[in-house]
């Protein structure tokens, strides 16, 4: 499964400045206080604004995708539009690009970076194979360029994904495989993608980036080292998991990681699939998920690092009832961890060491986003709806319809 590729996913905030799931630096707004369930007084109400989302199977009008800034502001996608909200997720407006045919913006590989700054891959207009085109923004969506990198893929929506460390630098994975034979090769730029070079490797079955400098950067994947190729094993075939490589030299080379994955995310009797995604950092900590799906037990656990991934290790396995979907939790710097449950909310205060639920009454999971900008405020966006939390989690109302 590919990894959320988000100004995230998605993923984690601080209260100072930290790095996301894509390496991407995120500066919070102040936030403000809010009544239990509900959307903070202080945000900007515009009920005339035009709501753009994606129908549900529920009816329900929604974003595929959230990444919320702070309590207020935040960035929206569906295959067919970008959308901005400053209430809380109440409303939204279109801010482009108005040159995309509907139906082709990539929900998995994007990159909101910050208030002004967006990175989202354009899918192929047609069955045949076309350039891979990235659209960007560096004006808060006011207008956009586009962008095409040496390199072509049957649907970019599925085969691109995106992370930057900063405005200037950031890097494109990019599938150039065959169906069930995927072959990422990656990309990077130095001018906030206005032009795209080819490093001279090769990934099977990516997962996913982070990047914490220009130099220094994450990849969850395949890889031999030695060869710069697809990793295999001595009858060809790739290994049964994906491992995780380092890099400090801007993706030029990449080293095997650390990092060792215990018994209690092997596969029982053989069946299962273990995952994982690329690590989150703030300054020298990282947070890295891993999953174990397809099981009778499937089952999540997060690895810590406290010396910027030279070593790695594991917190409490947490029993999953949603086949162990690695996409499906939100973290707040820097104890704070959320994961959707089909029946409960699975809070952790500690970094994962201990766990418990809440019984929201919701099916919160499988969810395509979970989004908390402080340990009180935050957001689920599952098929059919957005739910918005101001108190952990306990409670949730409906938002964005």
């Amino acid at each position: 499964m590919p990894a959320k590729v988000w100004c995230a996913t998605n993923r984690g905030r601080g209260l100072d400045s930290i790095i996301a799931c894509v390496g991407v630096v995120a500066l919070l707004l102040a936030g403000c206080g809010s009544p239990r369930g509900g959307v903070s007084p202080s945000c900007p109400q515009h009920h005339a604004a035009t709501t753009v989302s994606s129908p549900s199977a529920g009816g329900a009008l929604v974003p595929k995708r959230v990444h919320m800034l702070g309590i207020c502001s935040g960035w929206g996608l569906t295959a067919d539009a970008v959308l901005k909200t400053t209430d809380g997720g109440i409303n939204w407006r279109k801010v482009g690009p108005s040159s995309v045919a509907p139906g082709h913006l990539s929900s998995a590989g994007a990159v909101f970076l910050d208030a002004q700054h967006a990175w989202i891959p354009v899918a192929a207009t047609s069955a045949n194979l076309e350039p891979v085109a990235v659209d960007y923004t560096d004006d808060g969506g006011r207008s956009w360029r586009a962008t095409k990198l040496n390199a072509t893929v049957g649907n970019a929506s599925d085969g691109v994904y995106l992370a930057f460390a900063d405005t200037e630098h950031g890097w494109a994975a990019v599938d150039e495989g065959t169906p069930g034979h995927p072959a990422f090769e990656l990309f990077y730029t130095v001018d906030g993608g206005i032009r795209w070079t080819e490093h001279d490797l090769v990934f099977g079955r990516f997962t996913g980036m982070a990047w914490v400098s220009p130099a220094d950067g994450w990849l969850v994947g395949y890889l031999n080292p030695l060869t710069a190729q697809l990793y295999t094993s001595p009858n060809g075939a790739l290994p049964s998991s994906p491992s995780l490589y380092g890099s400090t030299d801007g993706g030029s080379t990449w080293a095997p990681a650390n990092l060792a994955i215990g018994p209690s995310l092997a596969p029982s009797g053989g069946h299962g699939t273990l995952s994982l995604l690329p690590p989150t950092f703030a300054e020298y900590t990282a947070l890295l998920p891993a999953c174990l799906s397809g099981s009778s037990s499937s089952r999540m656990q997060f690895f810590v690092s406290a010396n910027g991934g030279r070593t790695w290790s594991g917190t409490t396995p947490l029993p999953l009832d949603i086949g162990g979907d690695c996409r499906n939790w939100g973290f707040v710097w820097p104890n704070h961890l959320w994961v959707a449950g089909a029946h409960a909310l699975h809070v952790s205060l500690d970094g994962g060491r201990t766990w418990s639920s809440i019984a929201t009454g919701l099916t919160l999971a499988p969810a395509d986003e979970v989004d908390f900008v402080t340990a009180s405020v935050g957001w689920v966006v599952t098929a059919n709806n957005i739910l918005r939390t101001s108190d952990g989690g306990t409670h949730w109302v409906r938002v964005g319809r």
